[in-house]
């Protein structure tokens, strides 16, 4: 597939604190594999940005005596400022505190849900619930290989 769109993600970084030289380093790599990319002439998609969600951020938050919502809007802009200082190539910057992840994720009986579960690549969990930090309903879906569907 010489012209099938390459997807390249780092992880999206927790903002219980300020951004260090650990993720700069991963987004960098990450960077170099997608300006390699592009100059074979690839179309590339490169994905990074911030999880705002999560107990250590509501800890760090309260400690900096905070809202959360502030707190992470204040440190994820230290994080994209981080990425523009080393000049990094990334196509979208996302937030898991942006409008778009607010919504609860689409019902499981969707047509590439029902063929993720019929090639067992997924499997529908049990869990759902409401996160704390948004109120959104969450439903959690288990990613499993087929090499550790053979062993179970």
């Amino acid at each position: 597939m010489p012209n099938a769109r390459r997807y390249i993600t780092t992880p999206i970084y927790y903002v219980n604190d300020r951004p260090h030289i650990g993720h700069v380093y991963t987004t960098t790599v990450c960077d170099i594999w997608a300006r390699f990319q592009r100059l074979l002439g690839r179309d590339v998609f490169f994905l990074t940005g911030t999880d705002e969600h999560g107990q250590k951020v509501e800890q760090s938050a309260a400690e900096r005596g905070m809202a959360p919502l502030v707190f992470a809007d204040e440190i994820s802009s230290e994080f994209r400022a981080a990425m523009d200082l080393f000049g990094l190539t990334h196509d979208e910057f996302i937030r898991t505190t942006d409008p778009q992840h607010e919504q609860p994720l689409g019902p499981i009986g969707d047509a590439p849900s029902q063929q993720l579960q019929h090639d067992h690549s997924v499997q529908r969990s049990a869990s759902v619930g409401v996160h704390p930090s948004t109120l959104g309903y969450i439903q959690c879906l288990e990613a499993r290989s087929n090499s550790s569907r053979a062993h179970s």
